[in-house]
């Protein structure tokens, strides 16, 4: 009986699943349209994300360089003469600089961190 029945279901669906695709059709044929005017819009393969690429120890020890570069060059400096010293903005150390000196001259000197 259970048997029977699951299979009567199982007509049925598939009875329905094919006039369900068959009305969609007829019905645009009803109204007038003929074949050539339905529009057939092609769609898009699926655009799935890809999985992201794993990083190799090389790749990440080079990406943590140089982001500690860069967190380098945009810590402020400043630029150490013999007599003063001033904020001279940001960048490497190192660098020749020059302050006005006390004296109304500029000096010159080296960057450095604060």
């Amino acid at each position: 009986m259970k048997i029977g029945f699951r299979v009567a279901v199982a007509a049925v669906s598939v009875l329905l699943f094919a006039a369900s695709g068959n009305m969609g059709f007829s019905q645009t044929t009803k109204t007038g349209v003929s074949q050539a005017h339905v529009s057939t819009a092609k769609t898009k393969p699926s655009t799935k994300p890809s999985p992201k690429a794993k990083t190799s120890r090389k790749q990440k020890a080079a990406d943590e360089a140089k982001a500690k570069a860069l967190a380098e060059a945009r810590r402020p400096r400043i630029c150490q003469t013999r007599n003063t010293q001033c904020s001279y903005g940001a960048g490497p150390v190192g660098d020749p600089c020059s302050c006005w000196s006390k004296f109304g001259a500029p000096d010159a000197g080296l960057t450095a961190r604060p």
